[in-house]
């Protein structure tokens, strides 16, 4: 039997040390003390009435099936409307707007759509990991950049 190996375009990449803080942190908190979460991303908040409200009237309108691969189409057109408003760029919302599952496929998605093997990817540092990771998965070379006060951040 053949033993697998990790494919090489993946072996750079890491567990994003948040996830490592949270598991302490929910440890901590089971035993009883006051955790203040600054390690993950997830709302500390419910999700608002009109929202779960909206949710539930799309369940009950059948609203249950696959949408098309890009998102569907009237938050598509609503978002190339608040583009077009709010930065005065217009979008064409049928080519060049997708919905996904959250920022971390949206930027896979993007960088394994530009980014070629070996080819440098910069990503600031500190910053978000998933820069880092989605260019290892592209095959490509990840090269931070040094984020600092001195330059405000930029």
């Amino acid at each position: 039997m053949r033993r697998y190996e990790v494919p090489r375009r993946i072996r750079g990449v890491e567990a994003e040390a948040a996830f490592t803080v949270l598991a302490i942190a929910k440890r901590v908190e089971a035993g009883g003390r006051r955790v203040v979460d600054l390690e993950i991303g997830d709302s500390c908040f419910d999700t608002p009435d009109h929202i779960k409200e909206a949710a539930v009237e799309a369940l009950k309108r059948g609203e249950t099936h696959y949408t098309h691969t890009a998102g569907i189409q009237e938050l598509r057109e609503a978002i190339a409307e608040s583009v077009k408003r709010d930065y005065g760029v217009e979008v064409d919302w049928n080519k060049n707007i997708a919905i996904t599952n959250g920022c971390k496929q949206a930027i896979l998605a993007t960088v394994l759509s530009i980014v070629d093997e070996g080819e440098e990817v910069l990503y600031p540092n500190p910053g978000y990991p998933e820069y880092e990771a989605a260019a290892y998965f592209a095959g490509g070379k990840p090269v931070p950049y040094k984020l600092a006060v001195e330059n405000d951040f930029r």
